[in-house]
């Protein structure tokens, strides 16, 4: 009696048992068979561009924010043509809004030589774009296409470096770290913490970023192991890379192995995600030792050349300096040279012909003036007066042929030599007058 209700346990057991694979391959099933169609993918990343653009847009001017939406859009139209070529399907681009943008899809049989394209197919395209612009730049001195071109050059550089998610990550991890599941391991929390420590300095949500990083390595980890013992049993050469066209038994043992390995992942739906992942590593064709120096040797090229754009287009277009005709407070004509940092003004100066600062001098700061005075011939001359931050006058200093004289400053203030520098965004207060003896 005990050994027939075991036995009955036991198939019923089973019975439940292999319902659950079943319910796992028809969910596979759908997820392999639906796409999506253009309209509903083109309406995704419409949705996706007008979110990023709201939560971008209290924060940057409109002129910047097209020109970020417009480089990014370009540099994933690259991953998207290098994915569509390389045979991926149910390709899906979308904007993610604080961080960027991102294209995803489908691949069957894609080898680590086929990843690594896609992942180049981005940044260098957008490297080439800002080579142009800058050339534009330099014929035009618009500044428009010179911050074109920083763009493009700064957001394709920077994809580039070898941190992961970003594109050179990927690329090292294609042709270099997957090939040792502890060297990707550890290249992935090297690359989670290094996104902790800059989110700490820059944007807090690439804290969350390395976070996330730093605890999907666990699962990518034992995705790796067990890809690595299943290898040894199923016969990739001789078998077709499609998960469902294999033999049921495979598909079903490829199951129970993912279920036994993540023993907290009841869901279906979680169960059928891990086992697709799981054939993706297990059919993954790592590039040969030739390819993978060819590829290293081309990523490293690729990245020295971005830096060296970057350098170059920052040094070309960081400041841009303009000579107009003017006329000064008294009414007479001037030559004035206006002097522009990443298109801001931060100050104009009249000049003599030879580019001798000579007349009314005027410096700003975020767009407010912040000094102001006279040059003669190239030589402080005058009143020359510092403000704070809302224009009030808190220091005024006086020179003669580049000689200073005295200043005007707060009470109880002590004047020495040379003149200490001020705090232009401290409040103004009374003035007393100090004289002080010019230098021998």
């Amino acid at each position: 009696m005990e050994t027939n209700n075991t036995l009955e346990e036991n198939e019923c057991s089973k019975v439940e048992y292999d319902g659950s694979i079943q319910e796992v391959i028809d969910i596979i099933k759908k997820s392999e068979g639906s796409s999506n169609s253009f309209k509903k993918t083109l309406l995704f990343l419409i949705i996706t561009i007008l979110l990023f653009l709201c939560f971008g847009f209290f924060k940057n001017p409109l002129i910047d924010l097209a020109i970020l939406i417009g480089v990014i859009l370009f540099h994933e139209l690259g991953h998207l043509l290098a994915m569509k070529i390389t045979g991926y399907n149910n390709i899906k681009m979308f904007f993610i809004p604080l961080f960027g943008a991102a294209v995803s899809g489908k691949n069957k049989n894609i080898g680590g030589v086929g990843r690594t394209v896609v992942a180049f197919a981005g940044p260098v395209p957008g490297i080439i774009a800002s080579v142009v612009f800058l050339t534009i730049y330099l014929r035009t001195h618009n500044y428009l296409f010179g911050k074109i071109a920083l763009s493009f050059v700064f957001i394709n550089t920077l994809n580039l470096l070898p941190v992961f998610p970003l594109d050179g990550g990927r690329i090292l991890n294609n042709i270099l770290f997957c090939r040792n599941k502890y060297f990707e391991a550890i290249f992935k929390v090297i690359a989670g913490i290094l996104l902790v420590f800059l989110g700490i300095y820059i944007n807090k949500l690439l804290i969350l970023l390395g976070v996330a990083i730093i605890f999907s390595t666990r699962k990518t980890f034992k995705i790796s192991t067990l890809a690595n013992k299943l290898l040894k049993e199923i016969d990739i050469a001789n078998t077709t890379s499609d998960l469902l066209e294999l033999p049921q038994e495979i598909i079903e043992k490829i199951i129970i192995s993912v279920q036994a390995e993540f023993k907290n992942v009841n869901k279906p739906k979680e169960i059928a995600n891990n086992t697709k992942t799981l054939w993706e590593r297990i059919c993954l064709k790592k590039p040969k030792i030739v390819a993978s120096i060819l590829l290293f040797v081309f990523y490293l090229c690729t990245l020295i050349i971005g830096i060296f754009f970057f350098m170059l287009t920052l040094y070309t277009t960081a400041y841009q300096t303009k000579t107009d005709t003017a006329i000064n407070s008294n009414g007479n004509k001037v030559l004035r040279s206006s002097t522009y940092f990443f298109g801001s003004l931060i100050k104009e100066i009249d000049i003599t012909s030879n580019g001798i600062y000579n007349g009314a001098a005027v410096y700003y700061s975020k767009g407010k003036k912040i000094q102001s005075g006279e040059w003669y011939l190239g030589k402080k001359d005058g009143k020359w007066i510092d403000y704070d931050g809302n224009g009030n006058i808190i220091t005024q200093s006086y020179y003669k042929n580049g000689d200073y004289i005295y200043s005007e400053e707060p009470e109880n203030k002590k004047i020495s030599w040379p003149m200490p520098q001020q705090d232009i965004f401290s409040q103004p207060t009374n003035y007393n007058k100090t004289e002080v003896k010019t230098a021998e």
